[in-house]
């Protein structure tokens, strides 16, 4: 195991824990119906980890609280990384990892070579806890307010999988019942889009807040990305979806934001149906899902730190330069490297 790259212990983890949630949901105590296919299972298995959002069935009618608890179970290893979890134990124990672990988490995280791995996977997980707990408090209030069944489990379910942007519900029909419950829209997009800006966002602002410390220019260059294909996405499908015209403004601007939120992240959730959205608008979805999230995020795509390398270098070669340049800053072969093989 020490002489495999860290890569191929990444992908094998991965499959090892898609094996174990397979045959924990292939258990007959796990399931809520009868005639459930084991493809089934291991599709679920496999989205579950991959945080994907894909599913074959109904989750919640398909399978009891123990199928579902096993399926959040695979979504929080998949999103914060099936290693982070076991590295936080040895760092809890004795206070340093061995080559190992630094070596996977480096290749699961795609961390810059400057940061100090045992304190960042210590930062990950009580983040991810803090974060979760909370969304967990507010989303149990909120369903709880309008009535939802199960509140608390609902509550908890989906703010993990909105921190991991996983996208899998217990609603048959996702988000589609609350698109007007702004409180549950602006939580669960919250939640997502802490999820998908990355650990190494959060890192910085934690250490901007305790030491003083201004954050890196990859948090500058992460954040200034998100804002800005957010605002431009929101505003455009809000002013030309012709189905999202029908609604009132609040909601139509409230549905749009949500959609957009939904693609960058590549969470999974909707508040209106995909189908019935413009050719346009669905367009806009899809360039905004190949961007994805950020690198060390949950989220998928090529990453905002890539697209903006590639905004960088096409604007350096209409400038005449040779160098790429954000934020006022000369971005390293290295640095372009990083973000174009994350």
């Amino acid at each position: 195991m020490r002489r495999r790259r860290p890569v191929t212990l990444v992908l094998w983890g991965y499959a090892f824990y898609v094996a174990c949630g397979f045959a924990l949901l292939c258990i007959p105590f796990a399931h809520e119906r009868t005639g459930l296919s084991w493809l089934d299972h291991l599709f679920t298995a496999t989205s579950a980890v991959s945080t994907t959002g894909l599913v074959s069935i109904s989750p919640s009618g398909s399978y009891s609280f123990f199928g579902e608890l096993t399926i959040l179970g695979l979504i929080q290893l998949g999103g914060i990384g099936y290693m982070t979890l076991g590295s936080f134990v040895i760092l809890a124990l004795r206070q340093r990892l061995d080559a190992m672990h630094q070596g996977v988490a480096r290749s699961a995280f795609v961390l810059p070579r400057d940061m100090n791995v045992g304190a960042f996977i210590r930062a990950v997980v009580l983040f991810t806890l803090a974060i979760e707990c909370i969304g967990a408090v507010l989303l149990t209030a909120l369903f709880a307010q309008v009535g939802t069944p199960d509140p608390v489990w609902n509550g908890v379910f989906h703010a993990v999988s909105a921190f991991c942007t996983a996208g899998f519900s217990l609603f048959d029909t996702s988000l589609e019942d609350y698109r007007a419950n702004a409180g549950i829209v602006i939580v669960v997009a919250s939640l997502s889009y802490l999820g998908a800006i990355g650990f190494i966002v959060m890192s910085d602002w934690w250490r901007w807040v305790t030491r003083r410390r201004g954050p890196s220019l990859t948090s500058g260059i992460i954040l200034r990305v998100t804002f800005w294909l957010a605002l431009i996405g929101t505003v455009s499908i809000a002013l030309t979806d012709a189905h999202l015209a029908e609604m009132p403004w609040g909601e139509r601007v409230l549905a749009a934001f949500f959609q957009v939120m939904t693609a960058m992240t590549t969470v999974g959730f909707d508040t209106v149906p995909i189908a019935n959205l413009g050719s346009a608008s669905i367009l806009l979805l899809l360039v905004a899902m190949v961007m994805g999230a950020s690198p060390s995020g949950t989220g998928g795509g090529i990453k905002s730190t890539t697209v903006a390398i590639f905004y960088g270098a096409v604007r350096g070669a209409l400038a005449g330069r040779e160098s790429v340049r954000l934020l006022g800053e000369t971005i390293s072969s290295r640095r372009i490297h990083m973000a174009v093989a994350a």
